[in-house]
């Protein structure tokens, strides 16, 4: 693997850190609220608003690191019945696909980020956020996502896609850890 590969590896480990830490904060900002509601008399004003920010922000920021984990949910039913070799180029065209509508997500989000930041367009709730701030991870994650399907075509069509991702030891290991 080469540099840029493993820096984007470590971009995406990172990143995926930090969407687990906003799921920390988040579990724990809605046990202060539920405390505060039920136990106290006195509501939050913001949690559920930044409970909201914060899906996004997890969603785009880990997408990546799971697609390249193989992690997503997905049905195998006909995969599993095709030819090693057709797996593979039906593994290929998926990421072909999923890397251009990845890379349209991103152009069109994108735009929608920068013209929040333009409008200075914020959130009326009960903290004045603004959009942009809530907007850039969007673009960011299909970014991410858009190169990490890229990178799983490679290996799909490359020998390292027919030695590692196919091999039946990792399908093995694949199947044992289901």
């Amino acid at each position: 693997m080469s540099k840029l590969g493993r820096a984007f590896d470590h971009i995406m480990v990172a990143l995926a850190w930090v969407a687990g830490g906003f799921v920390v904060f988040m579990w724990l900002s809605i046990n202060y609220e539920v405390v505060m509601r039920y136990f106290l008399g006195n509501p939050t004003s913001w949690v559920s608003d930044f409970s909201l920010y914060f899906m996004v922000y997890i969603t785009m920021l880990g997408a990546a690191w799971l697609l390249k984990k193989d992690g997503h949910v997905k049905i195998e039913i006909l995969v599993t019945r095709m030819s090693r070799g057709t797996r593979r180029v039906m593994k290929a065209i998926a990421s072909l696909v999923g890397a251009v509508v990845s890379g349209l997500m991103f152009w069109y989000s994108f735009q929608m980020t920068l013209d929040a930041f333009q409008m200075k367009s914020v959130f009326f709730h009960a903290v004045i956020v603004p959009r942009w701030i809530v907007f850039w991870v969007i673009p960011t994650g299909f970014l991410l996502l858009s190169i990490q399907f890229l990178r799983n075509m490679y290996h799909e069509i490359s020998r390292d896609g027919a030695t590692q991702r196919d091999s039946p030891e990792r399908t093995m290991h694949r199947e044992q850890e289901r």
